[in-house]
């Protein structure tokens, strides 16, 4: 089996912001990683819950995010927003990181804009509101945060889930 430290489970939580459909591309390379225990939640307020089964991915369809995150199997929880895409080796690095560094609780990398303004000033506004999350209700502190000099939002974001326990997705 599946060693869990070496290699643990992650959930994949891709969140739908006025869209009704998982963009292609998102799907293409969440499907793509080299990495392979994972599972996908998809978060979409108008989405039934169900479950299904992509290749070898099992996916997870959740209405709220706070109930994708609670209902999640993964021991890390990755974020990754419908438009984005991430190279193959993606979930392997942060698998890596995870392993290499045991009891990290929060994993980021940088993040790339692409494509044309309207759509860089979309991920703009995903980025500002990742922010706000982040920063708002004590999460992280505002030193924290301005110490580090990179763009930080939810697709760059692979968090251990107990991180969660603690929060109040109300306030």
């Amino acid at each position: 089996g599946i060693n869990d430290e070496d290699f643990p489970k992650i959930s994949v939580i891709v969140r739908f912001i006025g869209k009704n459909e998982l963009c292609e591309r998102t799907r293409l390379s969440l499907l793509k990683q080299t990495y392979r225990n994972f599972e996908v939640v998809l978060v979409n307020g108008g989405c039934k819950s169900d479950v299904f089964e992509w290749e070898d991915v099992i996916v997870r369809n959740k209405p709220a995010l706070d109930e994708g995150i609670r209902n999640s199997v993964g021991k890390y929880i990755a974020f990754c927003e419908n438009g984005d895409f991430w190279s193959q080796d993606h979930l392997q690095k942060k698998a890596e990181i995870i392993r290499k560094c045991r009891g990290s609780a929060i994993i980021v990398n940088d993040i790339e804009f692409y494509g044309d303004e309207n759509s860089c000033r979309y991920l703009n506004v995903i980025a500002d509101d990742c922010r706000s999350f982040f920063l708002g209700a004590d999460r992280i502190s505002d030193t924290l945060w301005k110490e580090h000099h990179f763009m930080l939002n939810l697709s760059c974001c692979t968090i251990k889930k107990d991180c969660f326990d603690t929060c109040n997705f109300q306030g």
